[in-house]
């Protein structure tokens, strides 16, 4: 992987749907335990980095905005 997975990646290599994962990364009810510690693994293998919040792009002068 190029370090740029996407859900349709994550997904398929935790075997649950696009939506599932986006509802992991977003911490939103709904989710068993194993089957977020399953996303969570395949976020892990495939390298997925999770972006840094606003206030930790403040401290590093990044922003999107």
């Amino acid at each position: 992987m190029n370090g740029h997975a996407r859900l349709a990646d994550i997904a398929a290599q935790a075997g649950v749907s696009e939506a599932t994962v986006s509802r992991v990364l977003n911490g939103k009810p709904g989710v068993s335990a194993a089957t977020r510690q399953a996303v969570m693994t395949a976020l892990d293998l495939m390298g997925y980095e999770t972006p840094a919040p606003p206030a930790a792009n403040a401290a590093t002068g990044w922003s999107a905005w």
